[in-house]
């Protein structure tokens, strides 16, 4: 079901997001699914780290736009 509305989100020209990115694995998956965009634990918080995940955060930016390309 959520493939569908991630397609159908696709059609009608509507950017999606997926929250909760913790991981590369699921990083994977949503992309996979089609998702536009990502945010999680994956890429960081505002100048804060994970507590209690051994991830690197990719990035500690604030205003950016970052698509999967």
């Amino acid at each position: 079901m959520l493939r569908h509305l991630i397609k159908l989100c696709g059609e009608l020209k509507v950017r999606t997001v997926a929250k909760m990115v913790e991981t590369s694995e699921i990083e994977t998956v949503v992309k996979a699914a089609g998702v536009d965009f990502a945010q999680g634990w994956l890429y960081g918080r505002l100048g804060e780290r994970p507590l209690g995940l051994n991830i690197e955060p990719r990035a500690l930016r604030k205003g950016t736009v970052d698509g999967w390309g």
